[in-house]
């Protein structure tokens, strides 16, 4: 379950674009789960909330959810995560090449991307549809349908969740459609600033927390 979390924000904050018009500003997104018969995706996913600032090459992911609340600070070398799991806080800091082998263990192989000419506006920007399929271990098959922008750059990602996916995205992801068996997740923008991001959101205080060593 955690794992298709991490992939849904992978996508959000791992996507590069050679050639951007913009490179600063905040996306924020809503999450919403259907067909869940094991029970555990709604209390973990369901009516949970996605910010994503980005500037440059800098990333700040900060999630919301009805179990807990977690904010994930990454640039190009290095990536720090604070989670508050009803107030037990934590954090675990990492660099970019640990979180990159960290990725290589999740067992799936490398994604099949089918590029569409279909479009549609998501908040006012053209956005392009792409199919993702993705095999894991014992065959088992993700699909995802991904809207994505290429007005907007978004910074340095973690891509913990098989990277090779966004890194062939070029564009900014503005919604997510995955659909794992009976289980449906989507995960949309609802809210687009391009205003400046204060320095401030790019450092949070680890006061409070206790480092877990990974």
């Amino acid at each position: 379950m955690m794992n298709r979390l991490f992939f849904l924000l992978g996508l959000l904050v791992s996507t590069t674009l050679a050639q951007a018009q913009i490179r600063e500003g905040l996306v924020k997104y809503n999450m919403t789960v259907e067909g869940d018969e094991s029970g555990m995706a709604n209390p973990l996913l369901g009516n949970s909330s996605v910010n994503v600032y980005f500037k440059q090459d800098r990333t700040v992911m900060e999630m919301a959810s009805p179990l807990y609340n977690m904010r994930t600070i990454s640039d190009s070398k290095n990536v720090l995560v604070l989670m508050d799991a009803m107030g037990q806080k934590s954090f675990t800091r990492s660099s970019k090449a640990e979180a990159d082998k960290q990725k290589n263990k999740t067992g799936s192989s490398g994604p099949r991307i089918e590029f569409t000419k279909e479009k549609k506006k998501i908040l006012g920007y053209d956005c392009t549809k792409a199919l993702t399929t993705l095999i894991g271990k014992g065959g088992r098959s993700t699909s995802l349908t991904i809207w994505y922008t290429d007005k907007i750059q978004g910074g340095a990602g973690l891509g913990i969740i098989n990277a090779d996916v966004v890194s062939k995205i070029p564009g900014m992801v503005l919604e997510v459609n995955m659909t794992q068996g009976t289980l449906r997740s989507t995960l949309k923008a609802t809210d687009i600033s391009t205003k400046p991001i204060p320095e401030a959101i790019f450092n949070p205080s680890t006061s409070g927390y206790t480092e877990r060593k990974r």
